[in-house]
């Protein structure tokens, strides 16, 4: 089977909820396998704090895209532009917890989780890309 979802959110952090109800309505219809429900639901819920708390711009969209071989996961915003995966400052995982600055973990998150993510500019806004293979 193959389906696609296209939904948009207002920046507010009550939307959270109904972005992950999303994942999971589809990821049960179209039966993924748990981790990579977990792993979906990880990197969206980051992306999406990092929206509600930075972009401070209006509606974002999420197309979630599921097919035999893949899923595929696309957020689109219109904040400042900004390419997590260059801008964002590399992560501390060398010091204790508590003794690291605050940035660059979460993006480090979803480039270990996701088989692959990709950031392009298009007009005023900004477009990440992620996919994980679903054999995984």
């Amino acid at each position: 089977m193959s389906e696609q979802l296209s939904l948009s959110f207002e920046p507010k952090v009550e939307e959270l909820q109904r972005l992950m109800s999303a994942v999971e309505e589809l990821a049960e219809r179209e039966s993924w396998p748990d981790g990579l429900v977990f792993r979906a639901t990880l990197v969206l819920e980051e992306i999406a704090m990092n929206i509600f708390n930075h972009a401070h711009s209006g509606k974002f969209d999420v197309t979630l895209a599921s097919d035999p071989e893949v899923v595929r996961i696309e957020i689109v915003d219109s904040g400042a532009p900004f390419n997590p995966l260059t801008d964002a400052p590399a992560p501390d995982l060398d010091s204790a917890v508590g003794e690291r600055r605050v940035g660059g973990l979460g993006v480090h998150l979803v480039k270990t989780m996701m088989d692959e993510v990709s950031y392009d500019r298009k007009g005023d806004r900004n477009h990440l890309t992620m996919v994980a293979h679903r054999n995984e």
